[in-house]
Order: structure tokens, then sequence, then C-alpha cells
């Protein structure tokens, strides 16, 4: 599974990923939802089964935060995939996965 990571992270082996830079995540390690960006088809599956965590409560308008405009000499952009309402004005019909490789999973309970 290879992602992008959006904030700087620790892996569940104890791998630091400096924001900005792409990683093959270790067995049984959980994407956490706005942390990192899934790239390859089995990182978008383990992502979308995490479900988007959080999200329910969040304010759908609000952009993507992350710590990528701290001093840094790698550049964070948006992420490719990423959870969206299926219905903002009705959160309970859950989030879909935007992007191409996110696209065809269907909606997410919250």
């Amino acid at each position: 599974m290879q992602f992008r990571a959006l904030t700087d992270l620790y892996l569940n082996d104890g791998t630091y990923v400096q924001a900005g830079t792409t990683f093959i995540a270790p067995t049984g390690w959980v994407p956490a939802t706005n942390a990192c960006d899934p790239l390859t088809p089995d990182a978008v599956q383990a992502y979308w089964n995490a479900g988007p965590a959080g999200m329910r409560n969040a304010d759908p308008n609000r952009a993507i935060s992350t710590n990528g405009s701290r001093w840094s000499d790698l550049f964070v952009g948006p992420p490719a995939t990423q959870w969206l309402p299926v219905d903002p004005t009705k959160p309970h019909l859950g989030y879909s996965l935007s992007g191409t490789l996110g696209g065809n999973l269907g909606p997410h309970p919250a």
C-alpha cells in the first residue's frame, strides 16, 4: 500500500514519515482520515475500510487541514482522494471518496 503523507506521521512500526513524502505502509497500518493520500488501489481500499472517522461533525466546507505550510523543503499539495459527504444536508447518508481511484467504492457510513 503506497500513500503520500499530508502531515508528519509516525507509523505503527515506529517509522517517521515527513509530510509530502510517499511511503509504503507496513502491514496492519490503518490510514488516518485527512493525514494521508492513498496512491494505489490497495491503499484506497484500506482508506475506505478505515472510514471517514471524525467527519460526521466536521464542516464539509473547511479545507483539509495539514501542517504542510510549516518550514520544510517539501511541498505538500492537496489530496487527490478525500472524503466528501454524499449529501451535505443529510449527514446520515455517509461519505464517499472523491478522485479517480476512490470514486467507485460507494458511500461509507459516517
